[in-house]
């Protein structure tokens, strides 16, 4: 039952499954040491289900047809789903080793895939403040150098740092400037 390595170790007890955190505390005689195990089933169960919920939630992000970009507090990139990639023509892998944000926005900003900003240090320096201090959604438009229209959606994460949606709208207002504009031409005549 016992080994010389401590850790967890799942058992069944009294047809359970259970999980137990071994330990073993060598005593004054070399000879002679101490064993003890606490019950960890409740952790072990939770995590699992965390797990669980963070599998499906990743699952759900990755089917959606808009980018979805995920940052820690720390401002790295937690998460990015293939849409994401797509629309700015990132690299994943590179994306997969968890780039800084400062990374991402230079990369963006250098292939002319962000806003162009008269002032880049200052607006990188607002998005990077909005991971610890934003409170509350926002969205914006953004009209790229390649002509598309991305609209934005920023909003705090549960676990802390920031949640990002990409959508691109430019057909759509396309379509709403051209339907506008017939209604226009039919009121005049």
């Amino acid at each position: 039952f016992w080994d010389e390595r401590s850790g967890l170790r799942y058992l069944n007890i009294r047809g359970q499954r259970r999980c137990y955190d071994f330990k073993k505390v060598p005593l004054e005689s070399e000879e002679k040491s101490l064993a003890f195990a606490f019950d960890r089933s409740a952790e072990d169960s939770l995590e699992r289900k965390l797990k669980r919920h963070l599998s499906l939630y990743r699952e759900v992000l990755e089917t959606l047809s808009a980018g979805v970009t995920v940052y820690g507090p720390d401002q790295r990139l937690r998460f990015f789903n293939h849409a994401y990639s797509r629309m700015f023509g990132m690299d994943e892998s590179w994306l997969s080793s968890e780039p800084s944000m400062s990374e991402v926005l230079d990369d963006l900003n250098r292939r002319r895939m962000l806003v162009e900003y008269s002032d880049y240090p200052a607006f990188k320096r607002r998005e990077m403040n909005v991971v610890s201090g934003l409170l509350s959604p926002m969205q914006e438009l953004c009209y790229l150098p390649d002509g598309r229209t991305i609209r934005k959606i920023t909003a705090p994460h549960p676990s802390g740092g920031i949640f990002y949606i990409f959508e691109d709208v430019t057909s759509s207002l396309e379509l709403e400037r051209r339907c506008n504009t017939q209604i226009e031409v039919q009121k005049y005549t």
